[in-house]
């Protein structure tokens, strides 16, 4: 074996282990906080037994879920995220905060593959610079990371039910690619299963999605890059949607929120404009610093084109499928912002702007990764190394925020604790002094949070200072 070649095997280790050691260091991460944050305002009513108050068999905690998740699918929500949130209620939270440090690491490969129609490889070195950046984008631009990222109640409604949208798209984009073969009934009927789950996911959400998947099976069909067998997981994605846009539960929420009248009573054109006038604001203000870094990365993109014009124009030429893919899937995570005019909500919606915050970090980052590897060696090398340092800044300052909060909460379960020994009814705990932000929510701006404290614990009062 010559010296190139072991030199080659070298740098091809090398790049594996900086490849898992990276994934290892987001698992290890978003574990610690996730751990650091503790349960927060719904939290407690997702229960689904209080405190002291769990089944003393096996059978009757079997009976009890049952009844509560039945009453939840049927007289409030279908989704997928509100069953799992109560599900999850039954272990110890360190479940939810290990199952949570995977999801974050299964996001970066999901939105990758996205990106560029195949899974990242270990030896590529490209491809840890696009991932880097995935995880500096989300951490640092994503407008409601402690909502939809910490937030255990916001994490299974709107994160996991994301991802399971997002990665029932893989396969279909990996089609585009290169033609992906759908083939063997234990592959088909899992992804039927999947398809099914994502329809289920979120309304506005799902429903774009599907509107997307359709027209791209008939577009392939038509072209002979698709066989007839990908039908079968996009009929389940539609049955899966209907059931939450038609289910009894649906129609409950639907007319519980009609009776605050946020509408005014307006129909026709007028009604859906009013909802409209309601979302664009939320939009802009939440979306601005996300949408400010992506306009600059396409203007400095548009820029490089212009400076090194033959080799950008080759590699578009190369990858542009992946572009229009890109294109596409941008555009439909806009139609699902828009079709919250169709929901009666007056209550915060930001939440569901999920899918397109990330597909538009997705797009920043790919632009990212395509200006520095135009970029003169060293240059790169010294803005890659910027970025790294301003990540691990921006990691050590999501870590002091949640640890102050988590300081103060342990104060309010101290007090409670001890009131709990002495058998006391009425407790008085302190005001929570972190603010919230972005990366956090402490959900103190429910009104009924005492109420929701009281109810867990079993105690007659809980009044939380000012």
């Amino acid at each position: 074996m010559d010296l190139p070649q072991i030199n080659r095997l070298q740098k091809a280790f090398l790049l594996k282990m900086l490849f898992w050691g990276f994934f290892v260091l987001v698992f290890a991460y978003a574990l610690y906080i996730n751990t650091m944050m503790p349960l927060v305002g719904e939290d407690y009513t997702n229960f689904v037994w209080y405190y002291h108050a769990e089944p003393a068999t096996l059978i009757e905690k079997v009976n009890l879920i049952d009844k509560v998740l039945t009453k939840t699918v049927t007289f409030w929500s279908p989704r997928i995220g509100e069953s799992l949130a109560i599900l999850l209620s039954m272990f110890p939270k360190v479940v939810f905060n290990v199952l949570n440090a995977l999801m974050f690491d299964w996001l970066l490969v999901v939105l990758f593959s996205l990106g560029y129609g195949r899974f990242p490889s270990p030896v590529v070195k490209s491809d840890l610079l696009v991932l880097l950046l995935l995880f500096l984008l989300t951490i640092w631009l994503f407008p409601l990371f402690g909502q939809v990222f910490l937030w255990k109640a916001g994490v299974t409604n709107h994160l996991w039910a994301t991802i399971v949208v997002l990665s029932f798209m893989i396969p279909f984009r990996l089609n585009l690619t290169k033609q992906y073969e759908l083939h063997g009934w234990l592959k088909i009927s899992g992804y039927v299963l999947l398809g099914a789950m994502a329809g289920l996911s979120m309304e506005n959400t799902s429903a774009a999605v599907f509107f997307l998947l359709i027209n791209y099976f008939v577009c392939a069909l038509s072209r002979k890059a698709i066989d007839w067998k990908w039908i079968f997981p996009i009929l389940s994605f539609g049955i899966g949607l209907g059931y939450l846009l038609l289910s009894p539960g649906t129609t409950r929420r639907r007319l519980y929120y009609l009776q605050f009248r946020y509408d005014d009573d307006l129909t026709g054109i007028h009604l859906y404009l009013n909802r409209l006038y309601r979302i664009v604001p939320d939009f802009i203000r939440s979306s601005s610093t996300l949408l400010i870094v992506l306009m600059v990365s396409l203007i400095l993109f548009f820029l490089l084109i212009w400076w090194r014009k033959h080799n950008l124009l080759q590699m578009y030429k190369q990858s542009s499928r992946n572009w229009l893919a890109l294109i596409a899937m941008f555009s439909t995570s806009l139609l699902a912002v828009l079709l919250l005019t169709a929901a009666p909500y007056q209550s915060d919606q930001r939440r569901a702007f999920t899918m397109f915050w990330l597909l538009a970090i997705l797009l920043t980052a790919i632009l990212i990764s395509s200006i520095l590897e135009n970029l003169p060696g060293k240059l790169s090398f010294v803005l890659a190394g910027l970025m790294g340092a301003f990540l691990l800044l921006q990691m050590v300052q999501i870590g002091l925020i949640i640890s102050k909060f988590s300081r103060e909460n342990d104060v309010r379960m101290e007090i409670i604790d001890q009131a709990l020994k002495n058998g006391d009814k009425e407790v008085i705990l302190p005001a929570i002094t972190s603010p919230d932000s972005r990366v956090l929510e402490t959900r103190e701006i429910l009104s009924d949070l005492g109420e929701r404290y009281a109810m867990y614990y079993g105690f007659d009062k809980v009044m939380i200072e000012k």
